[in-house]
């Protein structure tokens, strides 16, 4: 329980009067709740500090709200969705600058005007809807099912129209999964040139393997694909064609889609 103390809670954030939004908390039956309230720009705010002790889990993770001290060391920021490569390039960007704990990443939107607010380049990781949604199921051992699969395209949403409003406010750089994953250097070389190493696809696997090897993952929760993962996603793809799924997928598109061209 230590590990979760030291750091500032959803509450205590809002009481500071900096808002915040960890998906990952949400518990997955009141997605849409969240979802509809993230049509405002105080929504979620406002959802949270009315049901927050009934829709989040109150744990927080000690990576999701970065201290002064973190920050000071932190040369890249990191911040996306769940499942969109965040751990991958976290481990890119050790690899890059040469030295641990060079990158903070979390998946609060809001967390990029902490990094803004000390000039740190903060990176905002897209991927795909449906591959996101899917993926972050299996890590949860969600049982394949229509409502299971909405409720995760719901926060997708939710975080990316967040997003989409933070974005305009802070300069932020996006970068695409399938991008980033094939060549990292490419991204990483424009944001901070002073770099000490090239890394690779296959050095940066094998870190995040490293990693999930300490933290005993299992294949359902590791941060790279296996064909157990391959397999489980066989489960979920048929969901795809079903009709509120497919409802869901669109406006998920289309407001990353929007994302995409709010920058030049």
């Amino acid at each position: 329980m230590a590990k979760y103390r030291r750091f500032k809670t959803s509450e205590q954030l809002m009481e500071q009067g900096r808002p915040n939004f960890h998906p990952q908390r949400v518990f997955p039956r009141y997605a849409s709740v969240v979802r509809a309230s993230s049509r405002l720009p105080v929504g979620i705010s406002l959802t949270q500090r009315a049901l927050g002790k009934f829709i989040l889990d109150p744990f927080v993770s000690f990576s999701e709200n970065p201290r002064p001290e973190d920050l000071q060391r932190t040369k890249i920021g990191i911040c996306g969705f769940p499942r969109t490569g965040t751990t991958f390039l976290l481990k890119a960007v050790d690899i890059y600058i040469g030295r641990p704990g060079s990158g903070w990443k979390n998946h609060d939107p809001y967390t990029i005007r902490d990094f803004n607010a000390v000039s740190v380049p903060a990176i905002v990781t897209l991927r795909d809807p449906g591959d996101a949604c899917i993926s972050w199921a299996i890590y949860h051992g969600d049982a394949p099912s229509v409502s299971g699969l909405n409720h995760r395209l719901s926060l997708f949403i939710a975080w990316h129209r967040v997003m989409l409003r933070e974005a305009r406010r802070s300069p932020v750089v996006f970068a695409e999964f399938i991008d980033f994953t094939r060549s990292p250097l490419t991204l990483l070389s424009q944001l901070c040139p002073s770099g000490q190493a090239s890394p690779r696809r296959d050095e940066v696997m094998k870190a995040v393997q490293q990693d999930n090897a300490l933290d005993s993952r299992n294949e359902r929760m590791a941060n790279m694909p296996s064909p157990r993962r391959d397999a489980l996603k066989q489960e979920y793809l048929s969901l795809l064609e079903q009709r509120s799924v497919m409802r869901n997928l669109k406006t998920a598109k289309e407001i990353l889609n929007a994302l995409r061209a709010s920058r030049p």
